[in-house]
């Protein structure tokens, strides 16, 4: 069932009663919908419907890779196929009964999920299904999926298996090829003869969720950083732009419960990041090791035993099969004690980790936790959760001047502080802070040296790039001249220091371009290369894009690697430019916790839709090419004001 309604109607009329589900949705400008239902298993239900209505395809997909089916439903190039790894993986979580796992234990929200969590969820499966009804396989409008055998309702333990999935991101599943083709070694005579695993040297070195791709800036404001005395917190998590790890804007409210709005991951029916009225927050990765190894001697002549405190035991042994368009495809997987891997997880509880209370500020960019203010670092941690006194990275040292600039007012902007829209002009000025430290010094190197040597041993003459970078502004903008070039330069790894780090002054140190180093006029002789056929002195936004129906979106922001705060990771494609972002910011929001309500701007970067048919396919993108924001829509009168607002309402009766 669904009706139109112009008003605000109750959520329930009776169906809920009965054991059924319904749902008030409110769809604001770009598609955001604001969903209020007289349970948590209502607001799941609407919750369901809305995301299948804007993501059918990817929640299907989703599903699709967690059920070990992605070989049977989208091929496979043989039997190392990517495919074949993921479904080996998901399979052997299945037969190990993982997600159901996670559901055992007192129903607190910390031994399992709490009860009003899984109403959510049951409510969510529910609201999938009767869109999907409603729709049809064939009627759906995304071609990524319509018609598609793989579409199909969903179970509740779906959506345990895809929630399990997101948890191990950043651990076990970071180390996916690694446990998919992790073997055995030959027998040997002793255990020292022992051939390393496959891949062992990445998959030691997978150590903090970077390595899989994720990355964060955060701001916690107090009162003494901004205008108002309000708290405000700048949430700017760096995700996929496609797939299963988009995030979804929405506002969920239970009257008298629940009351949150922010974004959830697609496929997910709770707020991951956002805000109620009185607490704000966001996530971002540290550099803390979430990975404990355990070197295993082995038996020798034995190799699937290894020795505990002298004793021998023997490694359990679990066949897992998977199907795929050529046959099935089998591998033995062999665990210990101690996991796959020796992934020992939560080790380390609550208790003992940083925290840190402040009345300025607190901020991370995915280093530790050291210094997440400079005038009180966090020290004495147990070394597992991160370097202490030591360099920071670029992207932390740009985020850390730009509040303390900001609170001097010696940033450019007006005034000191921060309101909303300061917050929002920071976060998107698009400073590059590498070159704001290296750029003259460089271009006086290369003016002086202009003959130079690439890697591959080419001469290349750097008279051109010497004047593509005295021309750049210093900034990722879109009409900023030459900063693709040293981006390409950073990334070559031609950003090398002649000073050291100062723990004394960490934020500024070090700060010197070691003109002598060989290898840094050889980066810039690569990026010269890497850029043949797209001029050095380009504006970014002629070349820097996301394509969206043919059509290329200019799209400011830049790579970490170069000190970019606003991380936006766009793959070169030679001779033509970068047309297609893969990673960056994604779900941005600033928001201040005032007196009267929570207010402030957010934007979905990518857009609330990945269906090429839907309005909302790219309209939040359109928005943020030009710097553009929604505003914070939390309280009634802020909903009601929304021009574009449409209100409808789903249900189903109970059986």
């Amino acid at each position: 069932m669904v009706v139109a309604s112009a008003a605000v109607p109750s959520p329930a009329f009776g169906i809920e009663r009965d054991g059924g589900y319904a749902a008030v949705i409110r769809r604001a400008s770009y598609g955001v919908p604001h969903i209020t239902a007289g349970n948590f298993a209502g607001l799941g239900f609407g919750v369901g419907y809305v995301q299948a209505e804007d993501n059918i395809c990817v929640i299907a997909e989703k599903v699709v890779t967690v059920s070990g089916e992605r070989a049977r439903w989208f091929g496979a190039a043989g039997p190392d196929d990517a495919n074949v790894r993921s479904d080996l993986f998901y399979r052997k979580a299945i037969d190990e009964r993982v997600a159901e796992r996670l559901l055992q234990g007192r129903r607190d929200g910390v031994r399992s999920p709490s009860g009003d969590v899984r109403d959510q969820v049951r409510g969510f499966v529910a609201g999938y299904n009767h869109f999907l009804r409603r729709a049809g396989v064939h009627g759906l409008t995304d071609p990524a999926c319509k018609g598609k055998a793989w579409v199909r309702p969903l179970t509740e333990l779906d959506v345990w298996r895809t929630s399990w999935a997101s948890m191990v991101r950043a651990g076990s599943r970071a180390l996916l090829d690694g446990i998919v083709t992790a073997a055995p070694p030959a027998a040997a005579t002793d255990a020292a003869s022992a051939a390393a695993a496959p891949d062992a040297a990445a998959v030691v070195a997978a150590l903090d969720g970077t390595t899989a791709g994720i990355g964060s800036n955060a701001y916690g404001l107090g009162a003494q950083a901004t205008t108002s005395g309000s708290g405000m917190v700048l949430a700017n998590p760096h995700f996929p732009w496609q797939g299963a790890e988009r995030f979804y804007r929405m506002h969920l409210k239970v009257p008298g419960r629940y009351d949150v709005e922010g974004a959830a991951l697609i496929g997910d029916p709770i707020i991951e990041i956002g805000h109620n009225r009185t607490i704000a927050w966001s996530h971002t990765v540290s550099t803390a090791r979430r990975f404990v190894w355990n070197r295993l001697s082995l038996v020798p002549g034995d190799p699937t035993s290894y020795y505990v405190d002298g004793r021998p035991e023997n490694m359990r042994a679990r066949t897992v099969t998977v199907r795929t368009g050529d046959g099935a495809v089998s591998r033995t997987f062999y665990d210990t004690r101690y996991g796959p891997v020796a992934v020992v997880p939560g080790i380390l509880g609550p208790a003992n980790l940083p925290v840190r209370f402040r009345d300025d500020f607190v901020t991370n960019s995915n280093d530790s936790h050291w210094l997440a203010n400079p005038a009180a670092p966090l020290e004495g941690f147990p070394r597992i959760l991160g370097n202490e006194r030591a360099q920071r990275s670029l992207r932390t040292r740009l985020g850390l001047d730009q509040i303390q600039q900001r609170l001097a007012g010696t940033d450019g902007l007006p005034g000191k502080g921060f309101t909303t829209g300061r917050l929002w002009q920071v976060t998107f000025g698009n400073r590059v802070h590498g070159a704001e430290l290296v750029r003259d010094d460089l271009v006086a190197l290369c003016r002086r040296q202009p003959a130079a040597t690439a890697s591959n041993g080419a001469a290349v003459d750097l008279t051109a790039a010497c004047e593509a970078l005295a021309g750049f502004d210093l900034r990722a903008d879109l009409d900023s001249r030459g900063a693709h070039l040293f981006t390409e330069f950073a990334l070559a790894g031609g950003i090398r220091f002649a000073d050291t780090f100062d723990v004394t002054d960490p934020v500024r140190t070090p700060r010197l371009l070691n003109a002598e180093d060989p290898r840094v006029r050889m980066a810039l002789a690569d990026a010269v290369q890497r850029l043949a056929g797209i001029p050095l002195d380009a504006k970014l936004g002629d070349i820097h894009t996301d394509t969206r129906d043919g059509q290329r979106i200019p799209i400011h922001g830049g790579r970490g690697e170069a000190g970019v705060f606003n991380v936006i990771t766009n793959p070169l494609v030679p001779g033509v430019g970068y047309p297609q972002v893969v990673h960056g910011s994604s779900f941005v929001m600033a928001v201040e916790l005032g007196r009267h309500g929570p207010s402030g701007r957010q934007i979905l970067t990518y857009s609330q839709s990945t269906n090429p048919n839907s309005p909302w396919y790219a309209d939040q993108t359109r928005l943020y090419s030009g710097k553009g924001w929604d505003t914070i829509k939390y309280t009634e009168a802020q909903i009601a004001a929304d021009p574009n607002l449409r209100t409808y309402r789903v249900a189903q009766r109970g059986r």
